[in-house]
């Protein structure tokens, strides 16, 4: 009774209004929720909670030390070891703004405690010593201890948070049982206590932990960091904290060395264009180049490139130069990229199809005197024009000897041209070295002879691209260009792996998925397959069911996931996926002569199993981006642990972790720039160019990863201003894949309390909305049939006969899918190129009827000697039947 009046009388007083203040102040704000790292080694169980404790003792030496540095004074040992804990919390969460509990400065509790926990918000200066980290840790606790009367319960309702988020908030406490009861804490639903003791034999510490979130071995490292950083603290308090390293020598040692045992020796390597006239001398009479009905054998090819680097040669080029090819995949292009090779020269394959803005924008950047163009190219006089253009035609060249022509292994081979965030795209610049040594390991890790044709699924302006044309030609294999007329689609993917007998190819993950989903009801998959043995994978995230069902029709097939930035000579790491694996695919471990190191924000290691930036090195590494020095010291970085052999690392942006297993995991983008389709791309660059518009005044393009397609919000005093606008200037200057699939208009941008735009809080996408048409419902069963394959291929509820696939969310891969369905229900004979050109299902139809319109004049035509044919044919034009009727009588009639 008398608990409950001093309670009411504190409720009322000034100092409870003084306290809520208190608090209100301190815990008010935006939050960065962040979860202690488990390492990938999560219990398994039934999921219900479990507490397991780990008990320690400071060694001697740290004992004395310690106690020197605190004079035996309880508060001063609690402000020791709390400011340790906080820093190791930092480098776990990896963020400078967190909360840890503590119990109330009374040991023991009484039962009738008003209050029995704190909530210490601790925020981390980056460029704060320990010494100052304490300080401000004493002042905290000070403040904390005036304001202990408040009831924690009360505190947690201000923070607007769910219950999930809350705990992930409040997941960590800290006790020092000389002045804090550890029973204050029970309740809580927390996932690690570190408790200390100062005993007369020295401190002692117990760690409380989630059973079923964390296994013993993580914990034990985890108390190893305490006392790691608790060392070297206690040397030097003055030392910056984000220097301070928790790993011991055990562990750092496998980071750096165990894990990086990639070192192959090159005995002699050699620019790749010599390796090419190497194999040409020894297998001059074999093809090396397939190109729909067209060929060309090794002597053919070397001979002609060599005519055209003689020629390049005479104008002016030669090592140091950078020479653009703008054409279309042919056999032109494999002589035009030799050759320039030959030269000491570098190749700058662009992408045909880009507005001529961009190609124009990268051809003053480059300043060659020559661009290499395919006859196709010289058909648009206008941009030709602008070029210093010599035109390349296979036919009209003739064969020559090899050049002598001294070239470094160190000399750029390429310049790929990739997103840049400040709507300039950047330019890779790449190695021979890079790529012989990628050359090297597949040689080791896939093998190729003479009987291997590599399929270049990949547009020659991406990096792919080079191992699938040039890699081959080492050994006597061919390499096989798609047609002009090729679509990614699973028809015409079987159709040229059958034909030429396509051993080993390269898929992004959602054809793969296309080919797995039809699998079991197509039976010409497994004939048209049969000459595959290898299967490289990359890009996007692989499902292993999705692999598990294709390898069980194809066990013989081997598959690879492969990742690597166009920086640093493709693919550098790898994963082979086995009919075993299970669970989420990873990424792998680092290919011959590459060195993966994973860090933190402050360029530190991080232990195992804990997300970092990933970091690369090794002979993959490029020379930076061309004509960008400020670009390049940003992207290529000095190594702070030059040790391990390079002096340079290259930082991807990319965020992973190791799992036990030592394989690297893909844990997503450190920044804005994302992955769509397969291509990586800068959304800076895209909101770059939306705000050029003159009527787009704020916008802010995001990449919606569960459906894997971007989204721009736009604010515009322009009523008239339509998402079909917006995509119709975009489609003049970015790639297809960089074209958001909606637009959004908005009063106003959300900003955070910084001023920037707080993306969280940007409207949900209307599906339903997304589209500038107005709302007209299916008139007939064909259009029925479309709308109802729309919902299912965009995973919407409503589709209207003049709603653009685009601006309903629809991309290149969805428009894939449906074409699938297309064929195999409405009409075998329809292409993507149909499905691009009529994209609502009104234009669609009408494409359908007219076409069949055409089909029955020409049949008018032809049967003039049959009446009732002719009777059928006049009613469909008369509209007496529909196209649709006719076309089953006349089927009908051609039946008997």
């Amino acid at each position: 009774m008398e608990t409950t009046i001093s309670q009411n009388i504190l409720l009322t007083s000034r100092k409870f209004s003084r306290e809520e203040q208190y608090w209100h102040e301190k815990l008010q704000g935006e939050w960065t929720l962040s979860l202690l790292p488990t390492e990938g080694t999560e219990k398994e169980g039934d999921g219900e909670e479990e507490t397991n404790e780990i008990s320690f003792v400071f060694p001697d030496d740290l004992n004395a030390a310690v106690a020197a540095h605190c004079d035996h004074h309880p508060m001063k040992l609690y402000l020791f070891l709390l400011s340790t804990f906080q820093i190791m919390l930092n480098r776990y969460k990896q963020t400078d703004d967190m909360i840890i509990l503590t119990p109330v400065f009374q040991n023991p509790l009484p039962p009738n405690a008003w209050n029995r926990v704190l909530p210490l918000r601790v925020r981390m200066h980056p460029e704060a010593t320990f010494a100052e980290v304490a300080k401000e840790g004493k002042q905290l606790v000070k403040e904390a201890m005036e304001h202990q009367n408040y009831p924690f319960s009360q505190m947690m309702q201000w923070l607007d948070l769910s219950d999930t988020d809350l705990k992930t908030l409040l997941d960590t406490a800290f006790v020092l049982e000389n002045m804090q009861d550890i029973a204050a804490l029970e309740g809580l639903s927390l996932q690690v206590v570190f408790a200390c003791k100062q005993t007369e034999d020295g401190i002692t510490g117990r760690v409380r932990y989630a059973g079923e979130q964390f296994q013993e071995a993580v914990i034990e490292r985890m108390i190893s960091h305490y006392l790691q950083i608790l060392r070297e603290v206690v040397v030097d308090p003055k030392r910056l904290v984000h220097t301070i390293d928790m790993l011991t020598e055990a562990e750092r040692t496998d980071l750096l060395y165990t894990r990086n045992q990639t070192d192959v020796p090159h005995s002699a390597p050699k620019p790749i264009h010599q390796l090419i006239e190497e194999q040409a001398a020894r297998t001059p009479h074999l093809t090396a180049a397939v190109f729909g009905h067209k060929t060309l054998t090794y002597a053919q090819l070397n001979g002609k490139a060599n005519f055209l680097a003689r020629m390049l040669k005479d104008r002016g080029i030669g090592r140091g130069s950078y020479v653009p090819v703008l054409m279309n995949r042919s056999l032109n292009l494999v002589i035009s990229l030799l050759a320039v090779m030959k030269t000491g020269a570098a190749f700058v394959p662009l992408d045909v199809q880009s507005p001529n803005e961009r190609k124009k924008q990268l051809l003053d950047e480059l300043d060659c005197p020559v661009t290499l163009i395919g006859p196709e190219i010289h058909q648009e006089p206008s941009f030709v024009q602008m070029t210093r253009a010599v035109i390349v035609d296979a036919d009209d060249i003739q064969e020559e000897e090899d050049l002598t022509v001294q070239v470094d292994v160190n000399d750029p081979i390429y310049v790929i041209y990739t997103s840049g965030s400040t709507g300039k795209p950047k330019g890779a610049v790449v190695p021979h070295i890079g790529i012989f040594n990628r050359f090297r390991w597949m040689d080791e890790h896939y093998g190729c002879t003479e009987q291997d044709a590599i399929f270049q699924t990949t547009p020659h302006h991406y990096d792919s691209s080079v191992w699938q044309l040039f890699w081959p030609l080492l050994h006597g294999g061919r390499t096989v260009l798609p047609i002009p007329e090729f679509e990614m689609t699973l028809d015409q993917v079987l159709h040229a792996i059958s034909t030429y007998q396509i051993t080993i190819t390269d898929f992004v993950p959602s054809v793969f998925n296309l080919l797995v989903d039809q699998m079991e009801t197509r039976m010409d998959i497994h004939d048209s397959l049969s000459s595959i043995r290898h299967l490289i994978l990359g890009g996007e995230e692989i499902t292993a069911h999705t692999v598990q069902l294709f390898l069980q029709r194809f066990p013989h097939v081997r598959i690879t996931n492969l990742y690597g930035p166009t920086e640093t000579s493709i693919g550098v790491i790898y994963f082979e996926i086995d009919h075993t694996h299970q669970g989420p695919i990873p990424i792998g471990k680092p290919i011959a002569n590459t060195k993966i190191l994973l860090l933190d924000s402050n360029r530190k290691l991080v232990p195992a199993g804990h997300q970092g930036e990933i970091y690369i090195t090794g002979l993959c590494l490029g020379h930076g981006y061309l004509h960008d020095p400020e670009k390049t010291a940003a992207s290529f970085v000095d190594n702070p642990y030059p040790e391990i052999g390079y002096q340079k690392l290259y930082k991807t942006g990319d965020l992973g972790r190791y799992l036990p297993n030592g394989n690297i995991k893909f844990c997503g983008r450190i920044d804005h720039q994302v992955k769509v389709r397969g291509h990586r791309i800068e959304l800076g660059e895209i909101d770059e160019v939306l705000l050029s518009h003159p009527l787009v005044k704020e916008c802010a393009v995001v990449f919606q990863e569960e459906k894997a397609r971007l989204c721009a919000y736009y604010v515009s005093n322009a009523q008239e201003l339509t998402a079909s606008d917006l995509r119709g200037y975009l489609s003049e200057r970015l790639p297809d894949h960089m074209i958001p699939s909606f637009f959004v208009s908005i009063e106003k941008m959300p900003l955070t309390a910084g001023g920037k735009i707080n993306r969280k809080l940007l409207p949900e996408v209307d599906e339903q909305q997304a589209s500038d048409a107005e709302y007209v419902a299916p008139r007939n069963e064909k259009e029925e049939q479309l709308v109802t394959i729309w919902k299912e291929i965009l995973g919407i509820e409503k589709v209207g006969v003049h709603d653009s696939f685009f601006q309903l969310g629809g991309n290149s891969l969805l428009l894939l899918k449906m074409h699938a369905q297309i064929v195999k229900q409405v009409d075998s004979e329809i292409s993507v190129a149909h499905l691009f050109s009529y994209y609502t299902i009104a234009m669609f139809v009408d494409f359908l009827e007219q076409r069949k319109q055409d089909q029955f004049a020409s049949m008018e035509d032809q049967s003039d000697d049959d009446e009732s044919l002719l009777e059928l044919l006049r009613e469909v034009k008369e509209g007496v039947l529909s196209v649709d009727k006719g076309a089953e009588l006349i089927d009908k009639r051609k039946g008997n």
